[in-house]
């Protein structure tokens, strides 16, 4: 194992470099941070939380070499591949932070990034095998900066070498002031939103409040939705606006820059807006960044005007349709009868009596209405048709009535009552609902890709019903999808069933504590 510290001789050298072997428990972008006048870069509270940030993700860990050295930069190597994987590799100058977690003393922190106008910054997390061996990795890169900054300022009293006469001052430097200062206005034209906002913001509202201090806006969003927001005065950059968003895991805090030009977020060409109500109206329709869960993340309006807004939508309902002229509805007049029958003489009742027979000895047929049976033809052909073999095949009454009385003669006979009600089957019990047949049903009801999975972004609206916050379904999902994928298949959707009865019992969220067969059920609206 090579040793922590390897001085060699500044007149060989004129450097220190030191290599050891860590292990590296991964990177992680620091957010929620602005740059300030007094604290351009990063520092030991940003790495803190994110220490606190990587080690909610999953647990995974290699064994690299860390080595670092005025020229080379500080440079991490996983030599568990062939050839050796770089992870990381960042020059003197772009190391902005390095030291040892608070909470965690065996953890070394490191964030490396570049200052400036897109200033972004990545924190690197090492896991060492004691405390002493953090402390001195820190040291040995603070004297690898610090010998990198004396080499520095000694080429710079150096005299630097002719490159020939020296030019004339230039007569053309205002000109292209001038030109460069007129670009950027173009540019910054450019940037103006073509049509106005329909605002929906009011500076009036619970999110602009401009007396508020940081600390009290973070605190205040701790427990706020996701969404949520306040704006209040900067107290570093007098003019412009600090914005603190609660993004489900954690506070993201940003600055909205006033200028001649207008208002914007940040200062990475975004929108200008002309008031400071329009840009956040623009911004409660329009994403500009993504949640801690990966979805896009809005503005959302404070929960009072929310309110108000609804009550007056419901009032402004039947107020509509008050004012919709109704149609008088038309009643026709009744007709009149323009034919009156004639006036009828009243004659007695008479009863009908049927004509004698003809015949003495036959009896008169009924019930065959159009037939006349007095006239021998007409009875003739009625009879052969009844005799024909279509009569005979159309009318099934006297095997009807065999079958009837076969059936009797076996009721008698001691077989079964025909007319005997027919007893029901039993209804058979309702399926116990279980943990599987929830995630089916959920299942069943989401849209799945090629590998059969649902996504978070589909089934998220149903998980929500549960009534959990988004933080806590946050922990349960990246409980569950250990891979990162962003999906599930209808086990793992099971698993996160499970985890949310868990959760709503007030138990601690562990896939290692979760027992399938002890028949908590979540409690999902609609399931």
């Amino acid at each position: 194992r090579p040793g922590l510290i390897e001085a060699r001789p500044r007149s060989d050298f004129n450097m220190a470099t030191f290599h050891q072997e860590v292990k590296y428990r991964g990177c992680i972008q620091v957010t929620h941070w602005t740059p300030t006048s007094a604290q351009p870069r990063p520092g030991l509270i940003e790495a803190n939380a994110c220490v606190k940030r990587i080690m909610d993700q999953a647990k995974h860990s290699t064994v690299v070499l860390l080595s670092a050295s005025p020229d080379g930069g500080i440079k991490c190597v996983d030599t568990n591949f062939q050839p050796p994987k770089v992870i990381m590799r960042n020059s003197v100058y772009e190391i902005a932070h390095c030291g040892v977690d608070v909470s965690r003393p065996r953890l070394f922190t490191c964030i490396v990034g570049t200052k400036g106008e897109h200033a972004q910054f990545f924190c690197h997390v090492f896991k060492c095998d004691s405390k002493e061996t953090a402390s001195k990795v820190t040291r040995a890169v603070a004297a690898v900066c610090t010998e990198a900054f004396q080499n520095h300022k000694q080429s710079a009293k150096a005299p630097a070498p002719a490159r020939g006469p020296a030019k004339p001052a230039s007569s053309g430097k205002s000109t292209d002031a001038a030109v460069k200062a007129r670009q950027e206005k173009y540019r910054r034209a450019s940037l103006k939103k073509q049509k106005p906002v329909k605002s929906i913001a009011k500076l009036t509202d619970d999110w602009f409040v401009p007396d508020m201090k940081r600390d009290e806006a973070n605190a205040k969003l701790k427990s706020a939705r996701v969404g949520d927001f306040f704006v209040r005065e900067s107290s570093s950059q007098a003019g412009d606006y600090g914005i603190h968003v609660q993004t489900g895991k954690n506070i993201w805090t940003g600055l909205i820059l006033q200028s001649k030009d207008g208002f914007q977020l940040g200062n990475s060409n975004n929108d200008l807006f002309d008031e400071l109500t329009d840009l956040v109206s623009f911004y409660m329709a329009k994403s500009f960044m993504n949640d801690d869960f990966g979805y896009p993340l809005m503005l959302r309006m404070p929960m009072r005007q929310e309110k108000q807004m609804q009550a007056s939508s419901a009032r402004a309902a039947p107020v509509m349709q008050q004012q919709v002229p109704q149609q008088q509805q038309w009643n026709p007049p009744p007709p009149q009868q323009s034919y009156q029958p004639p006036p009828q003489q009243q004659q007695p009742q008479q009863f009908y009596q049927p004509p004698p027979p003809t015949n003495a000895g036959t009896a008169p047929a009924v019930g065959f209405p159009g037939m006349n049976f007095d006239d021998p033809d007409e009875m003739s052909e009625f009879e052969k048709f009844m005799d024909s073999a279509e009569a005979r095949a159309v009318d099934s009454s006297d095997d009807e009535m065999q079958n009837l009385e076969g059936a009797m003669q076996n009721m008698q006979a001691g077989g079964s009552d025909p007319f005997a009600p027919v007893q029901s089957a039993p209804v058979p019990a309702a399926p116990k609902k279980t943990i599987q047949s929830m995630a089916q049903a959920i299942y069943d009801d989401c849209e799945k890709d090629a590998e059969q999975c649902v996504s978070g972004k589909v089934v998220r609206p149903i998980l929500m019903k549960s009534g959990l916050e988004i933080g806590v379904l946050g922990k349960v999902w990246m409980e569950v999808d250990q891979d990162r994928k962003g999906k599930l298949d209808k086990e793992q959707l099971a698993l996160t069933l499970g985890l949310i009865a868990m959760a709503q019992e007030g138990k601690s969220i562990s896939l290692e504590s979760f027992n399938p067969d002890s028949g908590s059920l979540p409690n999902i609206e609609g399931y």
